[in-house]
C-alpha cells in the first residue's frame, strides 16, 4: 500500500520535487552539524569541568604535571599551559634584572599583562571553535520555511491553472492540488524547527562552556601571579 506522502511527492511536479530535494539535503546537513555539536560540546564541557576541579586541587602551577594528560590537552589545559610557559619566560627575565632597578616594578606588571592578554587571545580562539557550525543552523532555520513556502506557492499556482483548464472549482478538484502544494511547506518546517531548537540550545551551551573557560583562565592567572610575586619576594 502506497503512502499518501510518497504519492503527493511524486505528483508535486519538477519544481516541488526539486524543492523537496533541496530541503532533504539541507536537513541532512543540519543533522550532521547537530550530531557533531552534541558530541563536541558535551565532551568539551565535561573535560573543562574536570580540569577545573584538578586545577583547584593543586597548590602550585609546578604541580601541573600531576593533572591527567587528557585534561592537560583540553582547551582549559592549554590555557593554563600558556601561563606556565609565560612564567618560565618571565622568571628568566626577572633574574636578569636587579631589584634595585627603578624599572623593575614596571617590567613585572608589563610582563604579567602580556601573559594575561596572550591567554585571553587563546580563550577567544577556543570560543570560536565552540560556535563552529551554528551559523549553518541559523541559516537553515530562517531560510528553510521560505524555500518550502516557495514550493507551496508554485504548487498552488499550478493547481489554480489546472482548475481553470477543468473549469471546475469543486472540492474534489481543488483539494488534491492544494494538499500536494503544502507538502513543501511541511518539508521546510521539518528542517527549520530542529535547526532553530538546537541552535538556541547550542548557543546557551557554548556560552556556559566559555564562562567555564574564563574561570579556568582566571584561576590559572591567580596561581601564576602568586608564584611570580613569591619569586620576586625571594
Amino acid at each position: 500500500m502506497n503512502s499518501p506522502i510518497v504519492e503527493m511527492l511524486v505528483k508535486s511536479g519538477p519544481v516541488g520535487l526539486t524543492v523537496c530535494w533541496i530541503l532533504l539535503i539541507a536537513s541532512l546537513i543540519s543533522w550532521v552539524v547537530i550530531i557533531n555539536r552534541i558530541i563536541f560540546l558535551n565532551a568539551a564541557s565535561g573535560a573543562i569541568k574536570n580540569f577545573k576541579k584538578e586545577l583547584e586541587r593543586i597548590d602550585s602551577l609546578r604541580d601541573f604535571g600531576k593533572i591527567p594528560q587528557s585534561l592537560r590537552d583540553s582547551y582549559a589545559g592549554h590555557l593554563v599551559g600558556y601561563y606556565i610557559s609565560e612564567f618560565n619566560r618571565i622568571a628568566g627575565d626577572l633574574h636578569k634584572k636587579s631589584a634595585k632597578n627603578e624599572n623593575y616594578s614596571f617590567f613585572f606588571e608589563h610582563q604579567v599583562t602580556i601573559a594575561q592578554e596572550k591567554v585571553h587571545t587563546e580563550t577567544s580562539k577556543a570560543a570560536r571553535k565552540l560556535n563552529w557550525g551554528l551559523h549553518i543552523l541559523a541559516i537553515m532555520s530562517s531560510a528553510a520555511p521560505f524555500v518550502g513556502l516557495f514550493g507551496t506557492v508554485w504548487g498552488i499556482m499550478d493547481s489554480f491553472f489546472e482548475i481553470g483548464k477543468m473549469e471546475s472549482a469543486a472540492l474534489s478538484v481543488v483539494a488534491p492540488g492544494i494538499a500536494i502544494a503544502l507538502i513543501t511547506t511541511v518539508a521546510g518546517l521539518l528542517v527549520a524547527i530542529p535547526s532553530l531548537v538546537f541552535y538556541n540550545l547550542f548557543v546557551k551551551k557554548a556560552e556556559k562552556i566559555e564562562d567555564d573557560l574564563d574561570d579556568c583562565a582566571d584561576l590559572g592567572f591567580t596561581k601564576f601571579k602568586e608564584e611570580l610575586l613569591s619569586l620576586v619576594g625571594n
